[in-house]
């Protein structure tokens, strides 16, 4: 893939990438300082893509592998959480789970916990 090509394509998803990082990471400048080094990694990987239609998988992957950096560098181990993305008070709140509130925190019946590789149930 050419640098023009993958310019225009890269442009193109930046809105929804930045979305996807605001999402993952809760802060605006976390979020655009990991869509820029994913756009740049991307770039210098581009020869790599073997199937030019996976193009948006491809960066969307290289962007969370970031976010992930991005979290670890910032040392925000309550971000790392994923039920904190489904927390009252967003992402990086973290004072429900110990609160003792019912309905929020362990045992919410949303069928998560507190470890990363876990997932809720449903939503």
């Amino acid at each position: 893939m050419d640098q023009e090509t993958y310019a225009r394509k890269a442009e193109a998803l930046r809105p929804k990438l930045y979305r996807t990082a605001y999402c993952y990471l809760g802060s605006e400048a976390m979020a655009l300082d990991a869509l820029d080094e994913a756009v740049y990694k991307g770039l210098r990987g581009a020869g790599k893509l073997r199937q030019p239609e996976y193009f948006e998988t491809w960066l969307t992957r290289i962007l969370l592998n970031e976010c992930s950096r991005e979290l670890k560098r910032s040392h925000r181990p309550d971000l790392l959480c994923r039920e904190h993305l489904f927390c009252p008070g967003g992402p990086g709140q973290t004072d429900h789970h110990r609160s003792g509130l019912p309905g929020q925190g362990r045992g919410s019946g949303m069928g998560g916990s507190d470890h990363a590789g876990d997932r809720p149930a449903a939503l």
